[in-house]
């Protein structure tokens, strides 16, 4: 089996690995606010917020999440469409 970067120009290659270490630490801030809340994702920060489990202030910790969960799916299409631009015309990706 080839390495993954195997077909890929130099450039693409690092633009693809920037993007892939961005989409990681994003995960992983997103993560480690949820952990802080103890919820498991967004939408139940948002009800213990509603429910007075956490304190209104919780609110701008759901701001930053929704905000981090925004910029991954920006990230995503950004790799997705390196991926489609650096494979363009090869067979085995077709």
């Amino acid at each position: 089996m080839n390495p993954f970067f195997h077909d890929f120009t130099p450039d693409d290659a690092i633009a693809l690995a920037d993007l892939s270490r961005h989409l990681y630490e994003l995960r992983e801030a997103r993560k480690s606010l949820l952990a802080q809340a103890q919820c498991p994702d967004a939408e139940a920060l948002l009800a213990a917020i509603e429910a007075g489990t956490l304190p209104d202030t919780a609110r701008e910790a759901h701001c930053v999440v929704l905000a981090i969960e925004a910029e991954m799916v920006e990230v995503r299409t950004a790799m997705q469409a390196a991926l489609a631009q650096a494979k363009l015309g090869d067979p085995e990706w077709s």
